[in-house]
């Protein structure tokens, strides 16, 4: 996986099929496997608990997704409620886990406000030496 995860107890949320690991459609692991985010009633709020939970700001942005042959295996949650303060996406009110009368192929892809895990820093100089005491 080249994305970005987050992660409580056994949920963990990454973005796949983006140009960079803070953009793409919502995978959820749950229960050892992954599935979906379906796109019933979905709004700004469930996007920014999504960038804000993997570390890569906030929304700006969302188009639908066709997903094609691998997708629709799984959707997890669908029809999410989101005020904005969530931690993690499965904290906003949904009907719950796997249940969903989901049958489009239609997902969000988000596009999140940073770009990927931070560069790392440059190396500090060495210190100068500091003058020796005179005796």
């Amino acid at each position: 996986m080249n994305g970005r995860t987050a992660s409580a107890l056994d949920n963990s949320l990454f973005l796949k099929g983006g140009d960079n690991p803070c953009q793409g459609y919502v995978q959820v692991y749950h229960e050892k496997k992954w599935g979906v985010v379906g796109s019933d009633g979905w709004r700004k709020e469930n996007e920014d608990v999504v960038c804000r939970s993997i570390g890569c700001g906030s929304s700006l942005g969302s188009t639908n997704q066709p997903l094609g042959t691998e997708a629709m295996a799984l959707v997890w949650l669908n029809d999410l409620h989101c005020s904005g303060s969530e931690e993690q996406l499965w904290e906003c009110n949904t009907p719950g886990w796997n249940i969903s009368i989901y049958t489009k192929d239609i997902v969000k892809k988000i596009k999140c406000s940073g770009d990927g895990p931070p560069p790392k820093p440059a190396p500090s100089p060495a210190p100068a030496q500091a003058p020796a005491w005179p005796d």
